[in-house]
């Protein structure tokens, strides 16, 4: 499952990131193994999505989003 997969106000955990060039921008933007994501919110079309990691909020394209793999939370 990856993040894009996501309903609105689901959260789960990050597990890795897809090697892809954007890999190293992604974990500089807080997404890091272990990491708890939750979707806020979509733009009208889907794209993109508002994602809240580490008490902030950022804007992510659905493209990036499916490189990061998510896990529910475990416990």
């Amino acid at each position: 499952m990856n993040l894009c997969d996501l309903h609105i106000n689901q959260e789960m955990a990050v597990l890795e990131i897809e090697d892809h060039p954007l890999k190293t921008k992604l974990l500089e933007m807080g997404f890091r193994k272990g990491k708890l994501v939750k979707l806020a919110g979509k733009a009208p079309l889907g794209d993109p999505l508002l994602v809240e990691l580490s008490g902030y909020k950022l804007m992510i394209r659905k493209k990036e989003a499916q490189l990061i793999k998510i896990a529910a939370i475990n416990g």
